[in-house]
Order: structure tokens, then C-alpha cells, then sequence
């Protein structure tokens, strides 16, 4: 078999946070004609990276490829876009598979439907020329020819929708086969290992931390430090992308830390702490997840043995009881896949009653009144000082209303801490907060929190 790809000794080398590092570190591969390699591993093993530099898209740092045996060193970038489409079957990660995987079979089942009507109406016509049959029966033969092949039609959907879920499968299965690891779990999940702080106490520290989602892509948290006071409000504030949400997401326990450290109450989070530390969190999240089953099956998600009256008082801290009543099945009513029969206010709200069920000692608040009316993020914002009265409190938003009575205000840019400190310090010293702010300080006051 003639040869198709060789990797000799390609090495892919990138820069975060100043510090260099290794995606692909000296890779051997040879592929030949009919090979088939599969390339599997964790997020951020470098798979993707090897696939780009064996397609061109990326240059190595070190070594050397050659495509059908010629070396790909210096070409420029026109010469690999003609070589990718002229004789790679390249297909980026995010582009459907599915267009580029049936697109000869789809023709060809349209081919032969078509034939087969083509042919058949032949042949009936040939027969009335014969007089082999009536004439007036080519009608009759003309709609049972069309009865019959309409269904081809039907075949060459399900065809797609059959190739689509034999790609799905693969990815599912290379899930499935995955080791159960999970970022910062705990080893095990048994009662015994939860230590379940009910009187939690303490402050919280983000010491020297940084972070990327993927190792290609930079750091998206760089050397931040902070402390969070014990039984106060600090307010992340900054442009979209600045790392406000990240923050949130390792607080919570998502994701490890790539450099640092962040201790809560005095515990380091780790894979052994965070599920005492999740225990004692409860958050809302901009993008709040509602599942398929009743209103008050979706407010319990913060606390399951919650009783009734309980469920009732939540959703009355809320703000959403009274719409709840309303409803023909009351807390009964189910809100469908996704609470797609609710609009994102009352979404919202449902996920903020969960956290004050929840009552727990750390709050973390991402946005949480995004999705709410000047009406409705009045009523909130009254709600919300109840639900951080005496609690922790990390808080993310852009309007001053949810802000200006913050214990802290941190502002962030490009995963950077810039200034802290609180609304009055930062409205007289700070220009990046009066240009954060904008029309909300010269528009006029904020209405009332």
C-alpha cells in the first residue's frame, strides 16, 4: 500500500501564560492507504492540535511532515488551502459530518428512485401503444406508479436521520469508554465521605490563580488574588470575556485550577473537599437549567426532602408564587423539556427559589436578574438582599442596581483583576468603573436595591 501521511517527529509548542509548553510532543505517525486511525484522549491532550497539523492547518514548532510524499515545510497557506480540498477530506471540529458522509448516497438513492419511475411509466405507456391496456387505465397506472415511489422519498430521509445517529453512536461511545473522572469529584459517594458543614465559617481566597479551558487557547484566568470576607458581598464586574463567569465556575467546583489555590473556610478546594464545599453553595446561574417534570419538582432540586410549605415559602421569597397559583395545575404544572412553556423571567425566578430553599452559607449569583423586567428586577433585588443577608456572597452583573451595595467590587479585564474596592472608592477614583457604568451613573441614580 502507497504511503499518505508521515509525522516525523512533530512537536506543537504554545505559550500560556507566559509560560511555554508542549501540546503534540514529538509524534511518529505513518498512515497508508486504507489505514484507519482513531485519536482519542482528554480535553486538552493535544488531539486536536495533531489533527490540524496533519492537515495543514497548523505549522509544527519541530519536525517535519510529509503528504503523499511531499514535505509540507514552507508552504504557504494558499498552497495547503488547494491541497485540503483538492485531496483531504477535512472537516473541522463543529461542522456537520453528515452533509460530507451521505452526500454520494443521497444522490444515488435519488438516482435510482428516479429511474425506477422514469422506467415504469415506460413501460406502461409501451403497453397502451401495444394494446396490451386501455387507455384509459395509463391514469390509474400513472398513480400507482407515483404511489409507489413517493415512499423513496420517505427512505432517503430515514437514511439520513439512520447515518446521523451511527455517527452519534461513535462519540457515545468513545464517552462511554471514557474513565469516570470527573474534574474535582469526590473519589467516592458514599455518606461517609461528605463532611457537611451546616455552620460554616470563614473567608474565602483565590491565591495566584490561573486557569484556561484548553491549553491552546490561552489562559483565561491570569494570577488573580482576592479574598471574599466571611458574610459579605463581592461584586464581579467587567466586559464580556473578562473571566467574571470563570470565577464563578471554580468557586463552584466545575473546574480544577491550572496554577493556585482557593480555600474556603480555611479548606483547600480539592478532589477530596469539594463535595463538603458544594454542599455548603448554593448558586444561580445565567444560563438556569429547568428539567422536564412539575414546578415543584424543579424548585426541590435545592433541597429534596424540602416539604411543601417549604417549596411555597422559596417561591415566595422569589417572587413567583403568585404566578405559580395561577397555573391550572398550581406547583403541579409541568413546564416541559428545557421550562420552554415559561419565559426566561420566570425561569429565572424558579432558579432563585431553589436557592433560597437551598439556604446555604455561600451565594453565587451569575447574573441572576439577566432575564428580568425593570418591574420584576425591582421585586428581586429586595428578594436577593434577604437571600445574602448573613451570607457569603460572590455576585456577577453589569447593572449598578445589583452592584452599588456590594461589600467589594472587583473589576476584571482580560482575566486580569484591575481595581477593588467599593462603589463610592471606585466612582471617585476609578476611571474603568465610570466607563463600565456608563449611562447608569450619568443617566441618573439607580433606583434602590
Amino acid at each position: 500500500m502507497s504511503e499518505i501521511l508521515r509525522l516525523n517527529d512533530v512537536s506543537r509548542e504554545y505559550v500560556r501564560g507566559g509560560v511555554p509548553f508542549l501540546a503534540v510532543n514529538h509524534v511518529n505517525l505513518t498512515l497508508e492507504s486504507g489505514d484507519f486511525v482513531n485519536i482519542i484522549g482528554r480535553s486538552g491532550s493535544g488531539k486536536s492540535t495533531l489533527i490540524n497539523i496533519a492537515a495543514g492547518m497548523l505549522t509544527p514548532t519541530s519536525g517535519r511532515v510529509e503528504l503523499f510524499g511531499e514535505d509540507l515545510s514552507g508552504k504557504d497557506d494558499a498552497y495547503l488551502s488547494r491541497l485540503r480540498n483538492d485531496r483531504i477530506g477535512f472537516i473541522p471540529q463543529g461542522m456537520s459530518l453528515l452533509p460530507n458522509l451521505t452526500v454520494l448516497e443521497n444522490v444515488v438513492l435519488q438516482f435510482f428512485a428516479g429511474l425506477g419511475s422514469a422506467f415504469s411509466i415506460a413501460v406502461a405507456a409501451y403497453e397502451c401503444t401495444i394494446g396490451n391496456m386501455e387507455s384509459a387505465n395509463l391514469v390509474y397506472a400513472l398513480f400507482l406508479i407515483g404511489a409507489c415511489f413517493a415512499p423513496m422519498a420517505s427512505l432517503i430521509n430515514a437514511w439520513h436521520f439512520g447515518y446521523r445517529g451511527v455517527v452519534a453512536s461513535y462519540s457515545i461511545i468513545e464517552l462511554l469508554d471514557e474513565p469516570i473522572k470527573m474534574s474535582l469529584s469526590p473519589k467516592a459517594h458514599d455518606a461517609e465521605v461528605r463532611t457537611i458543614e451546616p455552620k460554616f465559617s470563614g473567608d474565602i481566597f483565590f491565591n495566584d490563580v490561573s486557569f484556561s479551558y484548553e491549553p491552546e487557547e490561552g489562559s483565561v484566568l491570569d494570577h488573580v488574588s482576592f479574598r471574599i470576607p466571611f458574610q459579605t458581598t463581592t461584586a464581579l464586574v467587567g466586559v464580556s470575556g473578562s473571566g467574571k463567569s470563570t470565577i464563578a465556575h471554580l468557586l463552584a467546583g466545575f473546574y480544577p485550577v491550572n496554577k493556585g489555590t482557593i480555600t474556603v473556610g480555611g479548606k483547600a478546594l480539592t478532589e477530596e473537599t469539594v463535595f463538603s464545599i458544594q454542599d455548603n453553595i448554593a448558586a444561580v446561574w445565567q444560563d438556569c437549567r429547568l428539567f422536564y417534570g412539575t414546578v415543584e419538582e424543579n424548585i426541590l432540586i435545592g433541597k429534596p426532602t424540602a416539604s411543601h410549605e417549604e417549596v411555597e415559602q422559596a417561591a415566595k421569597d422569589a417572587s413567583i408564587h403568585d404566578f405559580i397559583v395561577s397555573l391550572p395545575d398550581g406547583y403541579r404544572t409541568l413546564i416541559g423539556e428545557r421550562g420552554m412553556r415559561f419565559s426566561g423571567g420566570e425561569r429565572q425566578r424558579i432558579a432563585l427559589a431553589r436557592a433560597f430553599l437551598r439556604n446555604s452559607p455561600i451565594v453565587i449569583l451569575d447574573e441572576a436578574t439577566s432575564s428580568l423586567d425593570r418591574h420584576n428586577e425591582i421585586e428581586i433585588q429586595h428578594s436577593l438582599h434577604k437571600l445574602s443577608s448573613g451570607k457569603t456572597c460572590l455576585v456577577i452583573a453589569h447593572r449598578l442596581a445589583t452592584i452599588q451595595a456590594a461589600d467589594q467590587i472587583i473589576i476584571m479585564n482580560k482575566g486580569k483583576i484591575l481595581e477593588k474596592g467599593t462603589h463610592d472608592q471606585l466612582l471617585r477614583s476609578s476611571e474603568n468603573y465610570r466607563t463600565l457604568m456608563g449611562s447608569q451613573i450619568t443617566g441618573g441614580t439607580a433606583y434602590e436595591a
